[in-house]
C-alpha cells in the first residue's frame, strides 16, 4: 500500500479546532440568528492562526513564565479592534443573504459556519483577564454581547468582557489607558483588517506599548486595489505621500516599519483562490521561544487554500467520509 503523505489535510488543521466547538456553535447560532459575518472559506485560514498562536504560543507562555507571572500576574489581555459579531458565516459569494439557507448565486446549502476571534479568545485557558471587543456597528456588538453572555453562563469563558461601540483608531488610547492603569501588564492585539480599517498610527500605539503581541490581517490585494486613493493608503501605511514606496511593496514596507519597533515579525500567505490574497503578519518579541510552532502553522497554511478548507468543512461535516482529495 502507497504510504500516505506526511502534509496534513485542512480537514485535520482544522479539525481540532471544530470539534472544540462543535456543541455549543449551533447554540451561539440561535442568538441573533441573521447575524453573522460573511465569510469566505479562506476567513477560517486565518483564524487557524489565531487560534493557534492564542492557545498553542500566547497563553502557554504568559502563564507558565515564572518571571512573566512575578511581573504581570493574571494582568494579561486581550484586544479585539473589529470584533463583529462572533460567527462567522462562510460561503463562496460575499452577497449571499442568512436567509434562505440555499445561496442564491451558486445554489449549494449554506449550512457551515465557524466561530469568530472573539469565541475563539475567550475560551483560552487560563483565562485573559479582560478581552476588549471594538466594533462600529452596533447590531453586531449587541450581538456578540449576548453571545459572549451566553459563554459565561455556560463557564466557557472566564474573563472580563468590555466592548466599545466606536470606531477602533479613536477608541485605541481610552483602552491602553484602561489596561496600564491596573500595573504591569501584556497583551495580544488581533487586527482583522478586512478594509484598510486600522490606521498606521493605531497599529504604532499598539507596537509602542511594547508589552505587547500582535496579529495582524494585512489586506495585500485591497491595497492594491485602493492606490488610487492615496489618502486612505497613506493613512493606513503610515505614509506622507504614496511616492515614498518608490516601487516597494506595501507588505514589505509595512513589515519593516515593525521591525524598526525591535519586533520579530512572521507573514503567512494566505491563498483565496480568487486571483487576489491577504497575509497575516505575526508580531512577537526578540528571541521568542515558540517560533517552531509560529513556522508549522506557516507550512501548514501555505500549503493550502480556500478550496482545501471548503472541502475540509465537507468532510468534517461527515458528507465526504474519507481524505481521498488530499
Amino acid at each position: 500500500m502507497p504510504q500516505r503523505s506526511s502534509k496534513k489535510s485542512m480537514a485535520e488543521i482544522i479539525g481540532p479546532i471544530y470539534e472544540r466547538y462543535k456543541k455549543i456553535l449551533p447554540r451561539l447560532k440561535e442568538i441573533e440568528p441573521t447575524t453573522f459575518f460573511q465569510g469566505n472559506y479562506w476567513t477560517t485560514l486565518k483564524l487557524v492562526c489565531l487560534a493557534t498562536y492564542i492557545h498553542a504560543c500566547y497563553v502557554p507562555i504568559i502563564s507558565k513564565n515564572k518571571t512573566m507571572q512575578k511581573n504581570i500576574g493574571d494582568r494579561f489581555y486581550f484586544i479585539d479592534l473589529l470584533s463583529n459579531s462572533g460567527v462567522n458565516l462562510l460561503c463562496n459569494h460575499v452577497e449571499c443573504e442568512p436567509e434562505p439557507e440555499k445561496c442564491k448565486t451558486c445554489k449549494q446549502d449554506r449550512k457551515n459556519y465557524f466561530v469568530g476571534s472573539s469565541i475563539l479568545a475567550s475560551t483560552a485557558e487560563p483565562p485573559f483577564k479582560t478581552l476588549y471587543f471594538v466594533d462600529k456597528n452596533k447590531d453586531n456588538l449587541d450581538c456578540l454581547e449576548k453571545r459572549l453572555l451566553f459563554m459565561k453562563q455556560q463557564g466557557l469563558c472566564k474573563s472580563d468582557i468590555i466592548t466599545k461601540h466606536e470606531d477602533c483608531n479613536v477608541v485605541v488610547d481610552e483602552i491602553l489607558s484602561e489596561i496600564k492603569s491596573h500595573g504591569s501588564f501584556h497583551f495580544l492585539a488581533f487586527v482583522d483588517n478586512e478594509g484598510l480599517d486600522a490606521d498606521w498610527v493605531t497599529v504604532e500605539k499598539l507596537l509602542d506599548a511594547y508589552f505587547s503581541d500582535l496579529v495582524i490581517n494585512f489586506p495585500t490585494s485591497s491595497v492594491k486595489r485602493n492606490m488610487h486613493y492615496p489618502d486612505t493608503v497613506c493613512k493606513f501605511l503610515g505614509l506622507d505621500n504614496i511616492g515614498l514606496l518608490n516601487g516597494q511593496p506595501a507588505l514589505d514596507y509595512y513589515v519593516d516599519k515593525i521591525r524598526k519597533k525591535g519586533r520579530t515579525v512572521e507573514t503567512i500567505p494566505v491563498n483565496t483562490g480568487k486571483g487576489y490574497h491577504y497575509d497575516i503578519i505575526i508580531v512577537t518579541k526578540k528571541d521568542a521561544k515558540f517560533m517552531d510552532v509560529i513556522y508549522d502553522i506557516k507550512t501548514k497554511i501555505k500549503s493550502n487554500s480556500a478550496k482545501e478548507a471548503e472541502t475540509a468543512f465537507t468532510i468534517l461535516n461527515g458528507k465526504q467520509k474519507t481524505l481521498d482529495k488530499y
